[in-house]
């Protein structure tokens, strides 16, 4: 790296050559033969050499945990299937670690989550603490954010709360430590050591907020009971404009997940909203040779078929499992025959046979669990042609067989 010219206040340093810098603060333009560019607010990651790790440095690693004494608001979740790695200053035990996931169980706008900081080196005997800045993401942690916040004097054992703004757009929070001694006392900063996110895809939550933001239809503007099990185009065409349109159910749900996939991500493919695709007869579950994996999911089979969705069986909707924006398929089971001999009626009613126990079904999307006041769900809130304030009660648990699937943001 050639560093052509340092400025400090009035200060100019001439420097040529292969430099390593260490900045707090790192403000660049382009100058002529420059070759990099820079914005406020931009990381640039760790240069190739760092000062040595002093036996005063402050390295914590920063993790969410549960507080259900205080606040029963929220629960922390650990997906296995993730992994973040945090800065290489950190103990290479400690490193990497499982994601942290936070999955919200109260109506509060502002939810207070508990954190602490613990020993992330065992070189790094810090006494007197450091500052965090947390930074705010509304993605992965991979783009700008000029959101954030900073608590001081943090040490290791210290337990801290920040607050969560679920009106606001944020995904994802990240941590990092700054050292509060002299630089050459060992002071290190900017390390990166701890993140949690939302539980549950962006394109979940983009798909019920564009329903909460749709316009409520007066009858005279709801389709009429005659277009609930016809007229899928009719259904198509005012999905997206009403809470509560009426129509096919399904259709309304296919058209709903199409436009939250096209806004979020720009994506076509999750599902194809077309009466002669087969897409269509997934989601409304229209033949009885569907692949049985995805038979009965309905517009949620769709979406697994074409790599956006992960499945989730009956037995586990109401063990909290389903994430904000999945879709459910609810098949009626008011004899309690159970799914292995509802789906044969199902089938059967659709081959045109005798289904004494077949009464029905219906596609409507997931928005969050109800709990109790000890945090056990006692209901579910969902979304549907009908609008926005619609539940499930425990009563539904065993008069309904529910098929749900987890939208994925990404194949």
């Amino acid at each position: 790296m050639s560093i052509i010219r340092i400025t400090e206040g009035t200060h100019t340093t001439e420097i040529e050559g292969s430099w390593t810098v260490f900045t707090d603060k790192f403000d660049a333009y382009a100058g002529q033969f420059s070759h990099f560019t820079s914005e406020a607010g931009t990381n640039f990651g760790i240069p190739d050499a760092t000062p040595k790790v002093s036996d005063d440095a402050f390295i914590p690693v920063i993790t969410p945990i549960n507080d259900d004494d205080l606040f029963k608001s929220y629960k922390i979740v650990i997906n296995k299937n993730e992994e973040w790695t945090f800065d290489d200053k950190i103990d290479t035990n400690l490193r990497n670690q499982k994601s942290h996931e936070i999955n919200f169980i109260s109506d509060s706008q502002i939810v207070r989550i508990k954190f602490k900081a613990e020993k992330g080196s065992s070189n790094a005997n810090d006494s007197d603490g450091g500052n965090l800045k947390i930074w705010y993401f509304s993605d992965e942690g991979k783009g700008n954010s000029s959101d954030y916040k900073i608590i001081e004097d943090i040490k290791y054992g210290d337990t801290f709360f920040v607050d969560w703004d679920k009106r606001k757009n944020i995904f994802q929070l990240q941590f990092y430590a700054d050292d509060n001694d002299w630089y050459f006392d060992g002071e290190v900063k900017n390390v990166y050591c701890g993140a949690i996110k939302l539980k549950g895809s962006k394109v979940g939550k983009r798909l019920t907020s564009n329903i909460e933001e749709s316009l409520v239809a007066s009858i005279s503007q709801q389709l009429p009971g005659t277009h609930t099990s016809n007229f899928p185009e009719e259904s198509f065409k005012v999905a997206n404009l009403y809470q509560n349109p009426h129509g096919m159910c399904f259709a309304i749900t296919m058209k709903r997940v199409e436009k939250a996939y096209f806004d979020e991500w720009n994506i076509t493919d999750a599902i194809i909203v077309n009466t002669k695709h087969e897409d269509y007869r997934f989601s409304g579950t229209i033949i009885p040779t569907i692949e049985d994996k995805y038979f009965g999911y309905g517009v949620g089979g769709a979406l697994s078929k074409n790599g956006y969705g992960n499945l989730v069986p009956p037995k586990d909707i109401w063990e909290g499992k389903l994430e904000e924006g999945a879709m459910i398929q609810y098949w009626n089971d008011y004899n309690e025959i159970g799914w292995t001999l509802l789906k044969e009626e199902i089938k059967n009613a659709l081959r045109g046979k005798n289904a004494p126990n077949f009464d029905g079904g219906h596609s409507v999307i997931f928005k969050s669990y109800i709990y109790d006041n000890s945090g056990n769900i006692i209901g579910i809130k969902y979304y549907d042609y009908a609008g926005i304030h619609r539940e499930f009660s425990l009563g539904d648990k065993a008069k309904k067989i529910m098929m749900g699937t987890n939208l994925k943001d990404k194949k």
